[in-house]
């Protein structure tokens, strides 16, 4: 993902841009500052955990389930939470959500 921003910056001229990323997409931020400082003005990192860690097993499963939501072109919080049940534990900590920015 680093390469794809410093490709996305440099393809459309940006000068010094201010990049901002919550939890994952702070990360990357953060790795696109480290790789070429010259190129990012400053970086806002929002929520990230500050260590590396292990994806959990669920975190597979999740990544399905959200393709499934993508194939389908949901266009509705409820389309999406039913595609979800096939791919969670009832009352698992943790369980999978999609925020989907529609009105159900």
């Amino acid at each position: 993902m680093t390469e794809d921003i410093l490709a996305f910056i440099d393809d459309h001229g940006l000068k010094e841009p201010v990049l901002i990323g919550h939890s994952m997409g702070a990360k990357t931020a953060m790795a696109v500052a480290l790789r070429s400082p010259e190129t990012v003005a400053k970086v806002v990192a929002v929520d990230n955990a500050p260590t590396d860690t292990m994806l959990s097993s669920s975190f597979a499963t999740y990544v399905r389930g959200m393709k499934k939501i993508q194939e389908a072109n949901v266009t509705r919080q409820s389309e999406a939470d039913a595609i979800l049940k096939d791919y969670e534990e009832v009352d698992a900590p943790g369980a999978l959500y999609a925020y989907i920015p529609w009105q159900n």
